[in-house]
């Protein structure tokens, strides 16, 4: 607006577009928003048009330029165990209710069989990592089914497949693995980028055992808290890999053991008594960011780096740390979790 009461008053020689009430005051306010407006306009082109600063739709435009596509919010399934009488049938179509309120329906009919028993295929009503369910778990008949016993149990491989929609973050990971490891139909980043593509999958790992055995491992860290995928989940992205991988390789897929790591600090030094909970907290929060980040089958979690994210948390000053004292061992198929900690 300045500028353009400047360039104003320089071509009318004794105007002055500065007082309050003057056309020549309006007429600059309106050119100084329709020049913001465009350079604004712009700006956003030049965010844009590369895809390490696109976000929502432009990036998904680079994405699937590049053959990917973002990863769609995907309800949770798999089976449940059931009992009563031999030959009783379940509708498809049946609602169950787990304890929480999240309910599922029966994806086709079923029949008790002659021990009293059956298995049902069921899929959560509501999308998300909200409807995955751990093997075991007790879900009831909304209504009541002839012949049927109202209670049920998750069956051994769990609900699984539940995952929110892909974030930005993780669309615009993938499609720079994409474009720096291109495809190579069958190399280690190749079943990487393959286990990605499940809704529900944050990172994997692959180990080759000569030889032609590959090993696919994954988490799924944004649908359980320590990012341990369930059997049904397994069981997804092992079909999955099994319509990406060359025929030659024997793949298996499995779930990273967990190693939960506990933690004792001593001695902690906020800035103020009244801070410590708040400093406790932070001193959590980065000590699971620091496992999340560092964390991988085959390397051990660095005491250095214990030692670091208990130092850089908010409101630290100081703190003396007892545990671990060393580094902690991984195995190749292992993964560090977050297990407690404990304040001395």
């Amino acid at each position: 607006m300045r500028q353009a009461e400047a360039e104003i008053n320089a071509r009318l020689p004794g105007a002055d577009s500065r007082l309050r009430w003057n056309n020549l005051s309006v007429i600059a306010a309106v050119l100084a928003g329709g020049l913001h407006e465009v350079y604004g306009y712009l700006d956003g082109i030049a965010e844009a048009v590369l895809p390490d600063r696109a976000t929502g739709d432009v990036l998904e435009r680079h994405a699937a330029w590049r053959g990917l596509l973002r990863k769609p919010a995907t309800p949770a399934a798999g089976s449940v165990r059931v009992t009563g009488q031999p030959g009783a049938v379940i509708p498809a179509g049946a609602r169950l209710l787990r304890g929480d309120q999240a309910e599922y329906a029966v994806e086709a009919s079923a029949l008790i069989g002659a021990d009293g028993t059956g298995s049902v295929a069921v899929e959560a009503l509501t999308l998300g990592a909200a409807g995955n369910a751990a093997p075991g778990t007790e879900v009831r008949f909304t209504s009541g089914v002839a012949g049927v016993a109202s209670v049920a149990s998750v069956g051994p491989l769990g609900l699984g497949g539940g995952a929110e929609l892909e974030t930005d973050e993780s669309l615009r990971a993938r499609l720079r693995a994409r474009v720096q490891l291109a495809p190579h139909g069958g190399a280690a980043h190749d079943y990487i980028a393959w286990a990605l593509e499940v809704p529900g999958v944050t990172r994997a790992w692959v180990r080759v055992i000569p030889p032609c055995q590959v090993r696919v491992l994954f988490t799924m860290d944004d649908s359980y808290p320590d990012g341990i995928p369930l059997p049904q989940d397994v069981a997804n992205v092992q079909a999955h890999i099994e319509t990406r991988r060359p025929v030659t390789a024997m793949v298996i897929v499995k779930a990273p053991n967990p190693v939960p790591v506990d933690f004792i600090v001593q001695s902690l030094v906020p800035e103020s008594n009244a801070a410590i909970p708040d400093v406790r907290a932070a001193i959590i929060a980065e000590l699971k960011d620091m496992i999340l980040r560092d964390g991988a089958p085959g390397s051990p979690l660095l005491v250095s780096h214990v030692r670091e994210a208990i130092s850089i948390a908010a409101g630290e000053w100081d703190h003396v740390p007892l545990s671990p004292a060393a580094n902690v061992p991984i195995g190749p198929e292992q993964l560090p979790v977050f297990g407690g900690i404990t304040w001395v």
